[in-house]
């Protein structure tokens, strides 16, 4: 059983939105007595339905107005064809009918505008737990007094290259960096990180732009680090003359 991939499949937003059969919606209780993980996520989607339903700023789209107005109109023009109408049984029938037609238009599209939302909200707030777990293990960086900060200065003042932090544990030989420059790399390029152990370069991992720290391979000894750009996946070696920041430690 993919826990995910069901989860992920939007049957439990329709569950909640009323929008199954009965027997799927008993398939989706026996689920969620099964599964621990489903009955959580239906406990969650179910709190964001509640607080999406009271919150001001998520209301339902403007298009949605026009919509009911529209299908009246055409009930209406339907009725101007078949000619005028008393308020007879048959007339009733003609306002139930208009009534059932646009309460379907409504569910219709606010069953689809809701889980809409629901799938926004989720996506917010699991890119918001991603990077509230970034900022923890960062700050566990930058609190623990076993790293060094390296600072790595440009070795070409003309270049458009800003400098560069590394943060070194000589105890658990972790290496992370800072890379504080913005500008992209040609596709088939890409910057790598170097080590200076016993006089020789250590590759220590390739990387990209990011606006937190990245993580790179361990490194015991070093005397400095140092920044080249290499070709897209590293270099068995240091290209010398596409060096760009160096600090020694």
């Amino acid at each position: 059983m993919d826990i995910n991939a069901y989860i992920n499949s939007g049957v439990l937003e329709l569950y909640l939105l009323n929008q199954l059969t009965e027997q799927e919606g008993i398939e989706v209780e026996e689920m969620c007595k099964k599964y621990p993980e489903i009955l959580a996520e239906r406990i969650a989607i179910e709190e964001a339905l509640e607080s999406l339903a009271g919150s001001e700023q998520k209301r339902p789209p403007a298009f949605l107005k026009d919509v009911i107005l529209n299908e009246i109109n055409n009930h209406s023009r339907v009725s101007d064809v078949t000619g005028p109408r008393s308020m007879t049984s048959s007339s009733s029938t003609f306002y139930w009918a208009v009534a059932a037609s646009v309460i379907g238009v409504i569910t219709t599209l606010a069953t689809f505008f809701f889980y809409s939302q629901t799938k926004d909200l989720k996506n917010q707030l699991s890119l918001l737990e991603q990077q509230t777990e970034i900022s923890k293990n960062e700050l566990a960086v930058f609190k623990n007094p076993d790293f060094k900060q390296i600072n790595l200065a440009k070795v070409d003042s003309t270049k458009e290259i800003q400098t560069a932090n590394i943060y070194w544990n000589k105890t658990s030989s972790e290496v992370f960096i800072s890379w504080n420059n913005k500008d992209p790399l040609p596709s088939d390029k890409q910057y790598q990180l170097w080590a200076i152990v016993d006089g020789k370069p250590v590759d220590a991992g390739v990387f990209d732009i990011s606006d937190s720290l990245q993580q790179m391979k361990r490194i015991a000894n070093a005397t400095a680090f140092a920044v080249t750009i290499e070709q897209k996946g590293g270099s068995a070696t240091p290209t010398l003359s596409s060096m760009v920041v160096m600090g020694a430690i």
